[in-house]
């Protein structure tokens, strides 16, 4: 098993990741509320929070074939809007018939996060495949690098 990144680590770069993009809020309401969390709560919170505004929920084509297994999938699908975008390995997948949703259509890229970490190990560049200010952070910061044992 792997290292969880420190939270801090991941909130740098999930703030510079879209620092620069209008209407798009960067929220701590998981981190906040600390221990466990649900998308469910999450949703719950930003209703609470921000009861005029429009929440959608975005995931993977991987993602979506299992939401009905989700804690609390009714009120996940009562609060948000659902998007779904095509993941390398999972084309065609989508949510089950009682899920209402858009589907994304974006350019498949076969990378993940866990092949980002990889390449970084391995000294890689990851140019390209994350933002600049993403790949700074990660570089600054020397995450994903190997650990001496």
């Amino acid at each position: 098993m792997r290292d969880v990144t420190p939270i801090a680590d991941r909130l740098a770069m999930t703030r510079a990741a879209f620092a620069n993009l209008e209407g798009i809020e960067v929220s701590t309401v998981e981190l906040d509320r600390g221990g466990d969390t649900y998308t469910v709560d999450t949703l719950i919170a930003l209703q609470e929070a921000r009861p005029d505004d429009e929440h959608w929920l975005i995931v993977g084509s991987d993602v979506a074939r299992h939401l009905d297994t989700w804690h609390r999938p009714d009120v996940v699908r009562s609060l948000t809007r659902m998007v779904v975008y095509e993941r390398p390995g999972s084309v065609g997948a989508r949510p089950s018939a009682s899920w209402p949703f858009e589907l994304v259509d974006l350019p498949l890229i076969d990378v993940s996060s866990t092949d980002i970490r990889d390449r970084v190990r391995r000294g890689e560049p990851i140019d390209g495949l994350v933002p600049p200010s993403v790949a700074d952070i990660v570089r600054r910061r020397g995450l994903y690098r190997e650990v001496a044992a």
